[in-house]
């Protein structure tokens, strides 16, 4: 398939998309309305290429050749695979134009509430708040607008290429995808007329291939541990890819509310603005590639080279443009009709903001509100006030919802470690990461960090503090992806009053605090934020098998190290000067918790260090190469605790390893063929680049 994107590179083009969808949803606070319709349609787009990566992976499945993309689009003509090629690489054009637009024109902002609180947060630089009408946002020349139709059309195009692969017709995939990539390599063309002709044509092509598509083939669904097998293209695509029982066979007429012009009108049912919606954070799983370097465009059809990108070709008009008080380029109308998305997820409409979230608490009367503070839970006023003595001189790095908050504590406290049970902090929650800076009477300054529960009842004001410098590596439950746990000994509760400040009501020792979200995306979220790294995938293993080198290994017996545990793969934040970050495989084999210890961890792209995996048969894989200390006793002294120096080492020390005790190699059992294809894919494409590394060992 010669010049086909593989499903790492769409995989990362859904990264893309999703990262895009959480730039705008930071820079939310004074953004205009029109950067909401972006957020939505950039979201759907990321969606829709994880629904192809799955789509493509069960095709070759079902011929018998996995992972190789030797399916019905291998049987396809030339023509065919260089048109699908088109389709993605013009996916690809526009993301990565708008990802650079983005890196450059966010920076951080710093907020201050009315209570004198200061709140950090990403946000537009003044030039694009004050220039987004006039300025271009396409590296076509396109503004805001046309930004929004060219992702909406690149979200139809996947969609009608995934029915496509999914009704099993040669025939069919050919006179789908042909059609619109001759389209799309017009819109690329500055010399075939303005950009919004251009997307006319591709629509009304869409139109008509759509029209004459028999119905829709019900996707197969591999359960909840595929990818991406929750989602149904019947039940969450079709309100926005046209059918045959439900699209016009002309375009409707443009809504008098939109007094704009060069806009497309899509034959699609109105999606639900921003303010409706939960966050991307709370839709959009972190399951993708984000770890091979870029494509040069030369490699694929339908690409320009010399086009430099978005950020060199941005042109603002001057600073006396549209001001905030002046209209905007587009009214929003009002939406009653739910989004396409909204079945993905699973997840209610309530906000990350605390501001714009509603519960039924928020329509107590005055009377109601006397006597529930008469029963010690805190008004609304009381509530406010609270946060805002207790974020004052802070940054909140998330606010993400929770269903039930709950913590281990002694049955008989004179037997504290002996034995434990769960007790339940609250239920329906919010869970706050805060980051607290406070002057000391010396001057100098400190940074705490406290994970906050505020519970929907006003009844529960829960604080974690965190421990200043050590590293925390929470631990992701196999079996429920929206719960994580923090083993941390002795960490101490302090549950609060209606008023922040003194001491608290009562406090609480607990080893185990277990957090569980309205879903995965915020318990991914909230990892990645703990950890200091980005979670990126996380793989279910059933065993996994300690291997030794050379003819000890033959003689030696497999001995297991753990079982039922998540591969965890992390990337680091802060790239190097290429652009390319460190990618970290964790999984946890032994009974010790803190930081640096009872972890497997290995880099998969480091240079100095670099680790050999391959597919061992089944749903096996073999990894050698490794070097971790181990202890034949598994218990490790207290003062061993793991930390995170200036360059981000992870582990234990070599003369930490008893006797010179190592892991050098394992062999890791994954639930399914799935999980396991998906973990070789992201090693082949973190591995393509390697770079210098820290040693985990030393």
């Amino acid at each position: 398939m010669a010049g086909i994107p593989s499903i790492g590179d769409i995989l990362m083009l859904s990264q893309i998309a999703w990262k895009i969808g959480r730039a705008f949803t930071a820079g939310r606070r004074g953004a205009p309305p029109e950067f909401l319709d972006i957020e939505t349609e950039v979201n759907g787009l990321a969606t829709s290429l994880k629904r192809l990566v799955e789509v493509l992976f069960n095709d070759d499945q079902d011929n018998g050749d996995v992972g190789t993309g030797e399916g019905l689009l291998a049987q396809a003509d030339r023509r065919t695979r260089l048109g699908m090629a088109t389709i993605l690489m013009s996916c690809q054009r526009t993301l990565q134009d708008l990802d650079s637009l983005v890196t450059q024109y966010q920076d951080v902002k710093t907020f201050r509430t009315s209570g004198g609180a200061t709140i950090k947060d990403k946000g537009w630089s003044e030039v694009v708040l004050r220039s987004y009408t006039t300025m271009m946002w396409t590296a076509e020349g396109g503004n805001i607008v046309d930004l929004r139709d060219m992702l909406h059309l690149h979200t139809s195009t996947v969609i009608l290429t995934i029915q496509a692969l999914q009704s099993k017709s040669l025939a069919r995939l050919e006179r789908t995808v042909n059609p619109m990539a001759a389209r799309i390599d017009d819109i690329h063309n500055r010399h075939t007329g303005e950009l919004s002709e251009r997307m006319e044509e591709l629509h009304r092509v869409i139109l008509k291939i759509a029209g004459n598509q028999s119905p829709n083939i019900p996707p197969q669904r591999d359960g909840a541990e595929s990818i991406i097998s929750s989602m149904d293209l019947d039940g969450s695509l079709k309100s926005r890819v046209p059918s045959v029982n439900d699209v016009p066979s002309q375009p409707p007429p443009r809504h008098p509310a939109h007094n704009y012009s060069n806009s497309l009108r899509f034959p699609f049912p109105p999606q639900r603005s921003i303010s409706d919606q939960q966050s991307p954070i709370d839709r959009q799983p972190i399951d993708h590639d984000l770890f091979s370097t870029p494509r040069d465009p030369a490699e694929l059809p339908g690409s320009d080279p010399s086009d430099a990108s978005s950020s060199q070709r941005l042109s603002t008009a001057s600073s006396d443009v549209l001001g905030w008080d002046q209209p905007s380029i587009r009214q929003q109308p009002s939406r009653s009709v739910p989004g396409p998305f909204d079945k993905l997820s699973g997840t209610t409409d309530r906000r990350s903001d605390p501001t714009t979230r509603g519960s039924e608490y928020d329509s107590m009367s005055y009377d109601e509100e006397k006597e529930m503070n008469e029963k010690g839970i805190a008004t609304r006023i009381q509530q406010e006030d609270f946060e805002r003595s207790a974020f004052r001189n802070s940054a909140v790095l998330c606010d993400v919802r929770g269903t039930l908050v709950e913590y281990t504590q002694p049955v008989d406290p004179e037997l504290y470690r002996l034995d434990q049970e769960i007790a339940e902090a609250c239920t329906t929650c919010r869970i706050c990461l805060v980051r607290k800076r406070d002057v000391l009477t010396d001057g100098a300054v400190r940074l705490s960090t406290s994970i906050w529960t505020f519970s929907d009842d006003r009844r529960i004001r829960m604080q974690q503090k965190l421990i200043d410098g050590m590293e925390i590596i929470p631990y992701a439950s196999y079996f429920t992806p929206n719960k994580v746990s923090l083993p941390l000994p002795d960490s101490e509760l302090i549950f609060w009053g209606t008023v922040h400040g003194g001491k608290g009501e009562r406090t609480r020792k607990s080893s185990w605090i277990n957090y569980v979200f309205e879903d995965a995306q915020g318990a991914t979220h909230f990892q990645s934020l703990l950890f200091g790294r980005t979670l990126t995938h996380s793989f279910r293993t059933e065993k996994t098998l300690r291997i030794h080198e050379g003819m000890k290994g033959v003689l030696a017996y497999q001995e297991q190290l753990c079982a039922i545990e998540l591969l965890r793969i992390w990337m680091d934040e802060v790239p190097d000067m290429h652009g390319r970050r460190g990618v970290l495989a964790m999984i946890h084999f032994s009974g010790q918790f803190r930081a640096g210890e009872g972890y497997l961890a290995f880099w998969l792209n480091s240079a100095d260090a670099p680790v050999r995996i391959k597919d061992d048969g089944g749903r096996w894989v073999k990894v050698k190469g490794l070097r971790v200390a181990v202890e034949d006793s598994g218990v490790q002294d207290h003062d061993r605790m793991g930390s995170v120096d200036g360059e981000g080492k992870v582990g234990r020390r070599a003369s930490d390893a008893k006797g010179g005790k190592w892991v050098t190699g394992a062999r890791i059992e994954f639930r399914d063929e799935g999980q396991k294809m998906g973990f070789l894919e992201v090693v082949r494409s973190c591995q393509s680049a390697r770079l210098a590394l820290p040693d985990l060992a030393v």
